[in-house]
């Protein structure tokens, strides 16, 4: 080996120098970016993201990088060293500026992700705060309202207010303590109570001008809700806010008695909460504004501005202003806008609720983007320093393998020279070589001049375009551009020349790309064939193939030819479609293992093999069937025959088939079809017909044999005059031209007796012309359907529906009508109307004579009711009826023909009169006892089937039902009458407490026993922990407690509630508890007893028995006198209803 290639093969820097450097390099661009990342991202979706794409980039880097390596460090060979690729410093500078766009990338890539992330942070993070506070500010309002609405419907207030304004000194010192307590109740600055001309007549709190109020009072004497005052500023420059509330006397003209100002500095309640900070970042603000006069008015003072609050405006028109973009829209939005400051900011608004005031919650843009910037910063930083790491690698390895390429390529360009030498020198083909700028040819052996015939001086002259027929020049100038492009070394191909004599020859052309050290084209070397002869020969046997494959091609059967081993050798386009196969799949397999069922290949290849061999004589025609490559079967009709050569020795075997499957398949169906059709043709239960033109019957089926009981031999042959009567056959030959003049299907419906049995029904009948395959009319096809069954369903369903709509429109009277006498009137009118009977009538029991007496009617025929007398005595005459048998029996009674029954024959001829044929009757019960009867009269006989005899026994339960409920509803009247008169007069207060709603009742009785009007305080489950006195708040809450016990239901316990006037009233509150399925607690009611009397009756005793006590001790050894005390202090116990207290008089007295 040269001490060049020695050089070549051992490169300056080893595969360990370049581990080194990969392995620095990976580190570092791991570690740092991790690092910044990490350090600027706490969304561990976005590092995700962020790692994701950090790592794809450091995959193409070190990916182009290792790539570069290994051709560098790829040892040379022997030949086509142009192909080593080695960049230029072009090149490298190229790659290294594309490596260097990598950073913007990198950079729009984050600020892709990161920037909408931050945005969408900052507006919702505004949103919340604007959202939060402007909530609160309509809260703190509504408590302010709250706070006035209690004073002005305080009716005792407003009438010490008026006694107050007309100068009454009493007056004045209950309202200045009512005010004071009221003032610092809710926090208040000042109270003052105004003259109706708004002259100041009790102030409460600290001194202020009532002259700064701006004045927007009421405009009448019905408006009583508080009117909220504009902001202003005193001489000291703090701002204020009044409430102004009219006080209304009730009645009947209501009368303003005066105003109620409250006032409240806002620097200690709205403005402090609306400037503090919620977030904590630099820039953060919250801004009240509203507008005033066309401009944006800030309320409260802006964080960055040094101009007191309402000093400070801006045109409401601005664009950029998220202000004023907020109060033009009046609804919640977010804005990218310029604040007050002139600065980039995002900002939420959310408009407080009853107010023209918005609330601002902004930030600065700059601010919100901050990590954004420091991050590029960073991840620019590393990236320009991991890309200058890689750009001083990428020329370090250019300059060590410059000089190695220069030298390699010396050795090896001197190589090829000799060798090209050696392929111009041969004769057998022609040799040229090709600029690949001018397309002329720059060498070329003697041989390519014999192939085209030019002299080497003409051929000098041409380009190889000039040569080529120009048919052939797009497809050579295809792959000629693919290898300019570097897609492709070189091109075969089959292509045609032009000769110097005009004639076209065939020749086969292989071109080969010879590269520079730029990768570039130098120059083509190409080889040519002369295949003229060749080509000719092929073009003839092509041509006489594809007229032979044409001519079985478009023959309509199957042709296939197998050789003596049964193969395939020849099979035309109907034979690979109808086997589903290409012909290069089938051609030289066995047909019988392929093509046959799996069933009778070993016989189908047996018999094959006896016609080969000349045992068997060939069958002209043949059926079997054959398996497609998709497993289905077809049936195949074959006309075969036997191949012989010139000396009569069998070579093959010739078949030509047809696909008769789905002939035959046809076949099948259709005599299946006449089958079916015969089937039903003889047991449908229809009649079935058909006539000539003329009326005479050619066919008819067994069902219509029994409608003219005759057979269809009988039949055929006749008309309809020769077995039913003249009219009815005028009525059938009548509807027969009819059908045939219409040329289309008639329907009508006849009633038909048949007269094998005598069967009568309604019958649809279908009439349809029939035509021969000329288009002649040859008679008319007759169906006739028995729909009898059809007409009672559909009679029966409407029956039932009117009896449905009864029955609702019953239960819609029992709930609506509460008269007696009415509902009952409304059911029988319900009855006929809905139900469609001819008249219905109930009558009522007379318990002391049995007899029956209508009380309620409705229909035709109802004047047969006023002389008819009914008993339940079987022996009166008219105790055996229907009513009295069903009364008597306690059992509906249902006459299906009333016409005729003896049970009905009193009242037959009242009844035909009437129109009567069916009656009902119907026992009623009330509470228990049998009331009367419920009476239905229908117009047809056998009306009352089951389904309706349940439907109107329904009805007579429901009766029943409306008749007790009428009766529970008068107790329920009653008893509620009774209680509400006990209520009224007892001095106990009824409550209720509903623990589901947690809604509580306390009566009149309750509000008057305190000293309160009702309702005058707010009612909720705390109200009674603010009257009850403190000691006495355990206790209660003990009982409740006892109340969550499953088997505790009933509570008493004593508790004090403070009066109005501040005295404290004794009450003993009792309970009854309401529980569910689970025993839980759902409701408690009970009263509340004032025992104040008792309480003083109590005292009044004790000091009694004390008084007795003293005399008793200073009776001592006064024996009698004292047991005669003992019987006083035992007398004044039980008067009031006490146990006695000393016992055994009698035995102590007899002692003494």
């Amino acid at each position: 080996m040269s001490p060049l290639n020695d050089k070549m093969s051992h490169p300056a820097k080893s595969p360990l120098a370049i581990v080194i450097y990969y392995a620095v390099l990976a580190a570092l661009w791991i570690l740092l970016t991790s690092y910044l990342f990490r350090m600027n991202i706490q969304d561990p979706q976005l590092i995700w993201k962020f790692e994701l794409f950090k790592g794809i980039v450091f995959v193409i880097i070190t990916s182009g990088l290792l790539y570069l390596a290994l051709r560098k460090q790829q040892p040379p060979k022997s030949v086509n060293i142009e192909k080593i690729s080695t960049s230029s410093p072009r090149r490298l500078l190229l790659l290294f500026i594309s490596i260097l766009l990598l950073i913007p990338l990198i950079v729009t890539f984050i600020t892709f992700i990161e920037k909408p992330r931050l945005e969408q942070a900052a507006f919702q993070e505004r949103e919340a705060i604007a959202e939060l506070k402007a909530t609160q500010i309509e809260n703190w309002f509504k408590e302010r309202h709250n706070d006035t609405r209690m004073l002005s419907q305080d009716h005792d207030f407003i009438s010490k207010a008026q006694r107050l304004i007309q100068n009454s000194d009493v007056a004045r010192q209950e309202l200045e303590a009512r005010l004071n307590a009221f003032r610092n109740a809710y926090g208040y600055d000042s109270v003052t109570l105004l003259h109706p001309d708004k002259e100041p007549v009790l102030h409460i709190g600290k001194p202020r001008d009532v002259e700064h109020t701006h004045w927007n009072a009421p405009a009448t004497n019905q408006e009583t809700q508080s009117i909220r005052q504009s902001i202003y500023r005193d001489e000291q420059g703090e701002l204020h806010l009044d409430f102004i509330t009219p006080l209304i006397l009730p009645g009947d003209n209501p009368q303003r008695v005066g105003f109620l100002l409250l006032h409240m500095p806002l620097m200690d309640f709205i403005f402090p909460y609306v400037q503090r900070l919620s977030l904590g970042n630099k820039t953060d603000e919250t801004l009240l504004v509203r507008e005033e006069n066309g401009k944006v008015q800030f309320l409260s003072r802006p964080r960055f501005s040094q101009s007191p609050a309402l000093d400070l405006s801006r045109d409401l028109l601005d664009t950029d202003l998220p202000s004023a973009l907020a109060l033009r829209q009046q609804e919640p939005g977010r804005y990218h806008g310029i604040d007050y400051r002139d600065v980039p900011v995002f900002a939420a608004t959310h408009p407080v609720a009853n107010t023209d005031w918005q609330l601002i919650a902004k930030i600065d843009r700059k601010e919100v983007m901050q990590p954004l910037y420091e991050l590029i910063y960073w991840v620019t930083l590393v990236s320009l320093f991991a890309l200058l790491t890689i750009g001083i690698s990428l020329f370090m390895v250019w300059r060590q393998q410059y000089w190695l390429h220069n030298l390699t390529l010396q050795v090896e360009r001197s190589k090829a020279d000799n060798l090209l030498q050696l392929f111009h020198d041969m004769p057998f083909v022609g040799i040229c070589t090709a600029s690949p700028q001018s397309r002329r040819l720059l060498r070329f052996n003697d041989r390519l001049c014999e192939i085209l015939g030019y002299s080497r001086v003409e051929l000098e002259k041409l380009t190889w375009e000039e040569m080529t027929l120009p048919d052939d020049l797009d497809q050579e100038h295809i792959e000629f551009d693919k290898v300019i492009r570097n897609e492709s070394d070189g091109y075969k191909l089959d292509k045609r020349y032009i000769r110097k004599d005009g004639s076209i020859i065939y020749g086969y052309l292989e071109v080969k790309a010879i590269r520079g050290a730029d990768g570039e084209v130098d120059y083509f070397i190409g080889m040519v064939q002369d295949i003229d002869d060749r080509k000719k020969i092929e073009l003839a046997l092509e041509t006489a193939h594809h007229q032979a494959q044409h001519y079985l091609d478009i023959a309509g059967t199957m042709l296939v030819s197998l050789d003596t081993g049964g193969r395939i050798r020849m099979l035309n386009r109907k034979a690979q479609k109808v086997l589903a196969y290409s012909e290069d799949e089938l051609l030289g397999k066995d047909w019988f293992e392929h093509c046959l069922p799996e069933s009778v290949h070993v016989y189908a290849k047996g018999v094959f093999n006896k016609l080969m061999h000349g045992d068997l004589e060939t069958t002209e025609y043949a059926e079997n069937r054959v398996v497609s490559h998709n497993g289905e079967e077809r049936l195949i009709a074959w006309h075969n025959s036997t191949l012989y050569d010139e000396k009569g020795n069998i070579t093959g075997f010739l078949s030509s088939g047809e696909d008769i499957t789905d002939i035959r398949a046809a076949q099948e169906e259709l005599e299946a079809s006449q089958l079916r059709l015969q089937t039903l043709f003889q047991t449908i239960p229809d009649l079935i017909w058909l006539k000539d033109t003329d009326g005479i019957y050619l066919r008819c089926n067994p069902m219509f044999e029994q409608f003219f009981g005759a057979s269809e031999a009988d039949i055929i042959g006749k008309t309809d005059y020769d077995f039913v009567n003249r009219q009815l056959a005028d009525f059938f030959r009548e509807h027969d031209r009819k059908a045939l003049a219409s040329n289309k299907p008639l329907q009508n419906e006849e009633q038909l007796t048949f007269s094998s049995n005598g069967y009568q029904g309604i019958f649809e009948t279908t009439k349809t012309p029939m035509f021969d395959k000329h288009g002649e009319l040859v008679g008319v096809l007759g169906i006739a359907h028995d729909i009898t069954e059809r007409e009672k369903a559909a009679a029966q369903v409407a029956h039932l529906s009117r009896l449905y709509a009864t029955l609702s429109q019953t239960n819609q009277a029992i709930v609506r009508i509460q008269q007696e006498s009415d509902l009952l009137e409304r059911i029988c009118h319900n009855a006929v109307e809905y139900g469609g009977y001819k008249m219905a009538w109930i009558g009522t029991l007379n318990q002391h004579t049995r007899t029956l007496t209508p009380i309620a009617s409705a229909g035709e025929g109802t004047e047969y009711l006023d002389e008819i007398l009914l008993s339940l005595d079987p022996q009166s005459p008219g105790g055996q009826g229907p009513t009295a048998t069903a009364l008597r029996e306690n059992r509906p009674y249902w006459c299906q023909d009333f016409l005729h029954e003896p049970i009905s024959a009193p009242w037959h001829e009242q009844a035909e009169a009437f129109g009567f044929a069916a009656s009902a009757s119907l026992p009623v019960w009330r509470n228990g006892k049998l009331y009367g009867n419920f009476n239905l009269y229908s117009e047809q006989a056998n009306s009352f089937d089951a389904t309706t005899q349940d439907l109107l026994q329904e009805m007579a339960l429901d009766i029943t039902f409306a008749l007790e409920n009428i009766d529970r509803e008068t107790e329920r009247q009653k008893t509620q009458q009774r209680l509400d008169l006990v209520i009224q007069g007892s001095t106990d207060a009824p409550w209720d407490w509903d623990f589901v709603n947690n809604e509580l009742y306390y009566s009149p009785q309750w509000w008057y026993m305190l000293g309160y009007e009702v309702n005058e305080l707010s009612v909720n489950s705390e109200l009674w922990r603010r009257l009850a006195h403190p000691e006495d708040i355990s206790q209660v809450e003990q009982a409740l407690y006892r109340t969550r016990q499953p088997m505790h239901d009933h509570e008493s316990v004593e508790c004090r509630f403070q009066h109005k006037d501040g005295h404290y009233v004794p009450t003993l509150i009792r309970g009854i508890i309401s529980r569910d399925n689970e025993r839980k607690p759902i409701r408690m009611t009970g009263t509340i007893m004032d025992l104040t009397e008792q309480k003083a009756r109590e005292a009044q005793l004790q000091e009694q028995v004390e008084e007795l006590n003293r005399w008793f001790a200073a009776t001592i050894g006064r024996e009698e006198r004292i047991i005669e005390l003992k019987r006083e202090v035992n007398a004044l116990l039980q008067k009031h209803q006490q146990a006695p207290r000393y016992t055994n008089l009698d035995d102590q007295e007899s002692n003494i």
